[in-house]
């Protein structure tokens, strides 16, 4: 087997130091912890609204309550948008979806 020479070294270490800070972003820093009640069954509604495979996990990094004014065109039952972050292993960030409730 070949040797690494020191620059292949050298990135294989920034790529783990790398993957070991986005992993701790995930974990620790994101998410959202809803203010009462009604955000909580908004989120729980959103998160039904987003399949999944086994090895996806989901979180909710943001709740944005709508103008009603704006957006009388779209059909909502409580006017609020949630983003849904989805994630490899509940660690790398893979893709981010946007639900209406």
């Amino acid at each position: 087997m070949k040797k690494w020479t020191r620059n292949e070294r050298r990135l294989f270490a920034l790529c783990l130091l790398l993957l070991t800070f986005v992993g701790i972003k995930s974990v620790f820093f994101d998410g959202y912890n809803p203010k009462d009640e009604k955000e909580s069954r908004v989120i729980d509604l959103a998160l039904e609204h987003t399949q999944v495979k086994p090895w996806i996990h989901r979180k909710v990094v943001k709740v944005k309550i709508l103008d009603p004014e704006h957006y009388e065109h779209i059909s909502m039952t409580h006017g609020y948008l949630v983003v849904v972050r989805k994630y490899f292993l509940g660690i790398v960030p893979i893709g981010e979806s946007r639900v209406l409730e």
